[in-house]
């Protein structure tokens, strides 16, 4: 095989691989319709060791979906342990069939 269709076929490979998740994550964005307010229940800052423009702050919380009580966490860019306190109500958007599948929102849910 020469060398420029190997090249080519693993270029076109990365692509679809990229192109894949991308998909995946805008069909994840666009369910999380519903909206709530939760509670931090932990805070913890995740410094990467190679560069900080990595480091990112997790935080744990709870929510109520459909009167039952949910545990989920997300992850923002950063160092905001200062900002965030448990027991901190902050609005998450969700999404209704899966509720553990939950993101810490400032924007429109479902979009």
């Amino acid at each position: 095989m020469k060398p420029w269709l190997k090249v080519a076929l693993v270029l076109a490979a990365v692509a679809l691989f990229v192109g894949g998740l991308l998909f995946y994550e805008s069909n994840r964005e666009a369910a999380m319709t519903a909206e709530a307010e939760a509670t931090v229940t932990k805070v913890t800052f995740i410094k990467d060791q190679e560069s900080s423009s990595l480091d990112e702050t997790e935080m744990r919380y709870t929510f109520d979906a459909k009167s039952t009580a949910v545990q989920s966490s997300d992850s923002i860019p950063g160092d905001h342990v200062e900002e965030y306190t448990i027991g901190q109500k902050i609005r998450i958007c969700y999404n209704p069939d899966k509720p553990a599948d939950s993101n810490i929102s400032d924007d429109k849910c479902g979009g």
